[in-house]
């Protein structure tokens, strides 16, 4: 899992924002952020991601910073069904491997949003290319059991051949214009201070 650190914004106080850890698993579309209090649970909180909205995707009212600020436009809202991530460390002749594992949520899971905001535009970039590679998941939870990241793409459990439905992006719009938008404004404020 690729971690990034974040700051996430208090689900019941708004405008609030503590320091955590973001883990994001491309092959298996999972975020997991820490404890505010214990930096060391990796897997505190977890998510089957569904979407990702980055600036201006998300609406105004889902954060009390000036909309334009660019505090504001290192912000995303990631969107998905919780999942319970559990992992396994088998020998490999590459070496040591961590493999990792999700239970999906029972049927009528509650859906959970996490307000996101980035130190830096580089560990947007990087979150975004990260997201961009994930397959979102179905906001309808199911039974279905576990699934592993070992599994090859196009297989199922059985090893029966798997034909994907339509794809849906996990951001959806033209990303590259949204991110230049973020981008530009930085940059050109960057070399003011600079020069």
């Amino acid at each position: 899992m690729e971690e990034i650190v974040v700051y996430k914004q208090n689900s019941v106080k708004s405008g609030k924002w503590t320091q955590r850890v973001l883990s994001l698993h491309a092959d298996l579309g999972l975020a997991a952020i820490t404890s505010k209090d214990a930096q060391e649970d990796k897997l505190h909180k977890c998510m089957r991601l569904a979407n990702v909205q980055i600036w201006p995707q998300y609406e105004e009212k889902h954060i009390k910073d000036d909309y334009q600020s660019s505090e504001a436009k290192l912000t995303v809202r990631v969107k998905g069904l919780p999942a319970k991530i559990g992992f396994r460390d088998v020998s490999k002749p590459a070496g040591p491997q961590r493999i990792y594992r999700y239970t999906r949520p029972s049927p009528g899971a509650e859906h959970l949003a996490w307000m996101i905001r980035f130190k830096s535009l580089e560990d947007l970039e990087k979150a975004v290319r990260l997201f961009r590679s994930m397959k979102p998941c179905d906001m309808t939870p199911s039974a279905a059991p576990a699934i592993a990241a070992e599994l090859p793409s196009g297989v199922d459990d059985d090893g029966a051949e798997v034909q994907a439905p339509a794809v849906k992006r996990m951001i959806e719009g033209d990303v590259e214009k949204e991110l230049h938008m973020i981008r530009e404004p930085m940059q050109q404020a960057s070399s003011k201070r600079s020069g």
